[in-house]
């Protein structure tokens, strides 16, 4: 391109070179010339023009300039030019055409850059990636949008992208089980004095092998619904079998336990919930002793 600075190295395709019928065709000496004035024709302007300067090379300067004689110089340049290595426009001058196609499509390349891209490769109306201004207004880049999608908070407002997934961490010191838990438990079949219980083992269970999760209030409640001898397994070990008790009794014991736990969370309590639900528990012990 005209004006533009001239690289200091240019495409060699050695592969290309070796398989090149004319240019094997050609002696050792006629090719050594012919990459001489390869490289005068790196720095011409035009690009793959074998000239100095804009001018072309007579044999007496082309000779100064591959180091031979000016004898030598036009016989092996009639030898190329026999064997079809070279052309020359209208007027004579002598070009590669390799390089002339290789400095056509850069330029093609650069033009398609500025214009947002290979036009063959995208609809035409829509005038690359950055389009030109229409009408003067400026056209707007459209917004970038993930893949992934918005997260919501349970009241349906959408969560922050920062908050959406949380760094994993040790369980806190501090932490202990939730009102939700004891609902949780008592829908299970778990009464209220056992809850600290499980959650010791999940302390034990979490320093021992050093675990880190996002969210330990939902890993509780999955230790709580894994617990023996309740929830899924209370038919087979839990002091709900049915093979002891009446159906129709455990579930009525079951129901009122989580009524009262739901109540008791709604209403903010102090921490009785256990107090809250051991009578009922109670009762249902001295139930089952007294059908056994």
């Amino acid at each position: 391109m005209k004006g533009e600075k001239r690289q200091p190295w240019m495409k060699w395709y050695p592969a290309d070179w070796r398989s090149d019928e004319e240019v094997r065709n050609c002696s050792l000496a006629a090719r050594g010339l012919w990459v001489e004035m390869l490289c005068i024709a790196h720095k011409a302007e035009p690009y793959g023009y074998v000239l100095i300067n804009g001018r072309a090379l007579t044999s007496s300067q082309l000779a100064v300039q591959a180091g031979c004689s000016a004898r030598d110089a036009e016989k092996f340049c009639a030898e190329l030019e026999a064997a079809g290595v070279f052309s020359r426009d209208g007027d004579g001058r002598i070009y590669s055409r390799r390089m002339v196609r290789d400095q056509e499509k850069a330029e093609r390349d650069a033009r398609n850059g500025r214009g947002g891209g290979n036009p063959n490769l995208k609809p035409p109306d829509k005038g690359g990636v950055n389009p030109p201004d229409k009408g003067g207004v400026k056209a707007q880049k459209p917004e970038a949008r993930s893949h992934i999608p918005d997260s919501t908070e349970p009241d349906g407002s959408v969560a922050p992208r920062s908050r959406r997934r949380e760094p994993e961490h040790p369980l806190p010191s501090d932490w202990g089980p939730k009102p939700q838990h004891f609902v949780t438990a008592a829908k299970l079949g778990i009464t209220a004095e056992h809850v600290p219980r499980i959650a010791d083992n999940m302390r034990d269970w979490a320093a021992m092998h050093d675990h880190r999760r996002r969210n330990w209030d939902a890993q509780f409640s999955s230790f709580l619904r894994k617990e023996p001898g309740y929830g899924a397994k209370a038919g087979q070990h839990g002091r709900f079998d049915h093979n002891i008790g009446d159906t129709a009794r455990d579930a009525e014991i079951r129901r009122r336990r989580a009524l009262a736990a739901e109540a008791m969370a709604t209403s903010g309590s102090d921490g009785s919930i256990e107090r809250a639900l051991r009578p009922d528990a109670e009762d249902a012990r001295g139930d089952y002793r007294g059908r056994a």
